[in-house]
C-alpha cells in the first residue's frame, strides 16, 4: 500500500483498467497547492484528502474513490464525477 506519497513518487503510468500491483491510499493526504500535472491516480482512494489549489492537468483518475475531497480552487481539471 503507498499512503500519502510525495507527488514526485505518484504514478506517471496507467493500465486501462486501474487494476495495479500496489494500493493507492491517498486517504486524508494534504496535497494543497502542489504540482500534481500528469499524474495517475486510477483506483486511488483519496476520501477526505485536500487537492485545494492544486494544479491537476492530464490527471488521470478513474475509479477512485473520493468521497469528502477537496477539490476546490483546482487548475485545469475536468471532472466526471459519477455517484456511488
Amino acid at each position: 500500500m503507498l499512503q500519502c506519497l510525495a507527488n514526485s513518487n505518484l504514478p506517471l503510468l496507467a493500465q486501462a483498467n486501474a487494476v495495479s500491483d500496489k494500493l493507492l491510499d491517498l486517504r486524508s493526504c494534504v496535497y494543497t497547492g502542489k504540482n500534481l500535472a500528469d499524474k495517475v491516480l486510477s483506483g486511488a482512494l483519496v476520501a477526505d484528502a485536500d487537492f485545494s489549489n492544486t494544479v491537476m492537468s492530464n490527471v488521470t483518475m478513474t475509479k477512485s474513490y473520493a468521497k469528502g475531497a477537496n477539490f476546490s480552487g483546482m487548475q485545469r481539471l475536468l471532472l466526471a464525477l459519477v455517484p456511488c
